[in-house]
């Protein structure tokens, strides 16, 4: 059977991004300031558990509970790499998203190309920088790697998993965090009533943030402080025309890219198994 003309060329099928990932969480930045495109990012760090108390004041004052106040001018963390930074500091490391097209023979001009990789990078970014945050890819750091492993549940009970990483976010870090879950594991605690919507976000039944993302395996949960991310606008690997194009093959390259960094306080990040 022979058909009586070629199919017509359209657009494919519209894409739109799965709701609930990092990108609904974190409110990313582009600074003016491109620094931090070279050597990442370092901030100081807030030890939740520096609040002392004191007692009614008695009479002497050596009686009163809580006196002397004790002063600690140091952190107790690591502050990664960077051996030189001040007490008190940490850093996190970036990491940069590539969208990559190549086509042969050179039936579309560079700016076409390019356009392509662009498409490439914006459909699947997201899920990228959920796998590196989740694993710690090229070097991303901090990264939900190492995590202190709280205990092992069912599906019918990850709701009490979650409840022990809320506990977790309260111990550690003493502020809202966020948790982190794979979308098989959220569905099912949607339907019980443990998460819940709101506008383009998802949230836990006590209201800390939810990354449910695409980049996420199946099988744990996470838990982690609050989250910071930069992103810098879109670039090319070059802007010289003809730089992309392989004469002797007769292709035509293009590639976009976008730089990441997210942080987070070093207070730990917990995680809770979920077997099937």
């Amino acid at each position: 059977m022979a058909y009586i003309a070629p199919p017509q060329v359209v657009a494919g099928p519209a894409r739109a991004p799965l709701p609930y990932g990092i990108f609904s969480v974190v409110d990313f930045e582009t600074p003016d300031d491109p620094h931090w495109q070279a050597g990442g990012i370092q901030w100081e760090y807030l030890d939740p558990f520096t609040v002392q108390l004191i007692g009614q004041v008695q009479s002497p004052e050596s009686d009163t509970s809580g006196l002397p106040i004790e002063f600690d001018n140091s952190a107790d963390f690591d502050s990664g790499d960077l051996p030189d930074l001040d007490p008190g500091y940490t850093s996190a490391t970036l990491f940069t998203a590539i969208g990559s097209f190549k086509v042969s023979p050179t039936a579309w001009s560079a700016e076409q190309a390019l356009e392509r990789a662009t498409t490439v990078l914006t459909t699947f970014e997201e899920r990228q920088v959920e796998h590196a945050l989740w694993n710690g890819d090229v070097g991303a750091s901090p990264s939900l790697t190492g995590a202190e492993t709280l205990g092992s549940w069912d599906y019918e009970s990850a709701h009490i998993a979650l409840g022990e990483l809320e506990q977790f976010i309260a111990d550690t870090y003493g502020s809202l965090g966020v948790v982190h879950i794979p979308r098989k594991i959220a569905l099912t605690l949607l339907h019980n009533g443990t998460l819940f919507t709101r506008g383009n976000a998802l949230f836990t039944a006590l209201g800390t943030p939810v990354v449910s993302g695409s980049g996420y395996p199946d099988g744990a949960m996470r838990a982690t402080p609050a989250l910071r991310g930069f992103r810098s606008e879109i670039f090319s690997a070059t802007s010289r025309p003809g730089d992309n194009f392989d004469r002797l093959r007769n292709d035509q390259y293009a590639v976009a890219e976008r730089t990441y960094v997210i942080a987070f306080d070093p207070t730990g990040v917990g995680e809770v198994e979920i077997t099937a």
